[in-house]
């Protein structure tokens, strides 16, 4: 949370259960609120939106036994639905898109877990009442990797 002219401007709050010691579920909301500039400096007459949003996920880790490098599977699934209000600075029209889908991924950890490659796909709609933008379907892959290494340690002589 922080404040900017004594107004909450973002605010999340999140809870994550833990099933058993491999399943568990997540659920998130947040909420951005705009801190709309000024005329002059807004050139095309129209602030950041605010954001309310809300996001709901389950994972399951599948621990590998420790005979090769690979350390555990983890599985990720979740949906989540975002509303984004956009005005001009005149407040002349509202303008609402509503941003909504699902995702899944999968997460490899390896070498002790200090290092991790992850996949996840992203399917989502984005709506809008806008004449030019009324509905786009949209798919996102994503592929990272993590590298780590014990940097600040000192080494035993």
């Amino acid at each position: 949370i922080y404040f900017i002219n004594k107004t909450i401007n973002e605010f999340g709050l999140g809870l994550k259960y833990s099933l058993n010691d491999d399943l568990g579920l997540i659920i998130e909301s947040h909420k951005f609120s705009d801190f709309n500039s000024y005329d002059f400096l807004n050139i095309f007459r129209m602030n950041s939106p605010d954001i309310i949003s809300n996001h709901f996920g389950i994972y399951k880790i599948m621990k590998i036994n420790k005979e090769n490098n690979l350390d555990q599977i983890n599985f990720r699934a979740g949906f989540y639905s975002k509303n984004y209000k956009f005005s001009d600075i005149y407040n002349l029209y509202n303008n609402n898109l509503k941003d909504y889908g699902f995702t899944f991924g999968i997460g490899f950890e390896y070498n002790k877990n200090m290092n991790l490659i992850d996949l996840a796909f992203v399917s989502g709609n984005r709506e809008s009442n806008y004449i030019d933008i009324d509905s786009e379907r949209y798919f996102k892959f994503i592929f990272s990797i993590t590298s780590s290494e014990k940097w600040f340690e000192r080494k035993e002589e």
